[in-house]
C-alpha cells in the first residue's frame, strides 16, 4: 500500500481561496522545470496574487511533472488553465 506524498506547504495562510500550484521535487522533473516553477511561484506569492506552492515528494508517477509552457515557465497544463483563470479575475489581464 502506497503512502500519502510527503506535501510541505510554503505559504501557511488560512486563506481557502488561495489556487494551490503543486511542484514535484524529485531529480527528474527538476530537469523538466520544476525548479523554475517553484521560483516563478514565489514571486508571485510575493507579488501577492493569491497562490499557495505545495511541494511534493516524488511519488515516481510524474502526474506533477511541468508539461506545459505558460508565459516561459513549464507546469501541468490544468495548472496553467488554473493560473491563467486566477489572473484573469485578479484582473492582471485586461
Amino acid at each position: 500500500m502506497e503512502s500519502a506524498p510527503d506535501v510541505r506547504h510554503l505559504n501557511t495562510s488560512s486563506d481557502a481561496d488561495k489556487l494551490e500550484i503543486t511542484v514535484c521535487v524529485g531529480p527528474q522533473c527538476s530537469q523538466f522545470g520544476a525548479d523554475d516553477l517553484r521560483l516563478w511561484c514565489r514571486t508571485m506569492e510575493q507579488a501577492h496574487l493569491s497562490l499557495e506552492l505545495l511541494e511534493v515528494h516524488c511519488t515516481g508517477n510524474c502526474d506533477e511533472a511541468p508539461v506545459v509552457c505558460w508565459n516561459q515557465t513549464y507546469m501541468t497544463e490544468v495548472t496553467a488553465m488554473q493560473l491563467t483563470e486566477r489572473l484573469i479575475d485578479e484582473g492582471w489581464f485586461v
